[in-house]
């Protein structure tokens, strides 16, 4: 009998071949976080190369191809969609709500008697 986790594995590559869910946006958006990281580290050689005593200039096709590739991954991360909201403290939310409300209640009622 096959365990759960392999069913897990098969609805996971279901779900990645299944063209009903398959995002476009969200690989872009992917493409574009790898864009960022890429640029990033070519920033930190930039610099890298710069603080290096034995380089009497540093290089700045690596700058301009760090701030080339963090461009375009800030433009392919504007693709991606907003997160869902998080429901984590839904329950703390709610109480707060209703102590606010009882303050509000309790404030009108104190207006009214007055």
């Amino acid at each position: 009998m096959p365990s759960s986790s392999s069913y897990k594995r098969l609805a996971f590559r279901l779900a990645m071949t299944d063209p009903t869910t398959y995002e476009p946006n969200e690989l872009i958006a992917r493409i574009g976080t790898f864009f960022l990281v890429t640029g990033a580290l070519l920033f930190l050689l930039f610099i890298a190369s710069d603080v290096n005593p034995a380089y009497p200039m540093p290089d700045f096709n690596l700058m301009c191809a760090a701030l080339l590739l963090i461009a375009i991954g800030a433009i392919f991360r504007r693709a991606q969609p907003p997160p869902p909201k998080a429901e984590r403290f839904r329950y703390l939310r709610k109480l707060m709500q209703q102590r606010k409300d009882a303050k509000k209640a309790t404030a009108q009622q104190a207006q009214k008697k007055k």
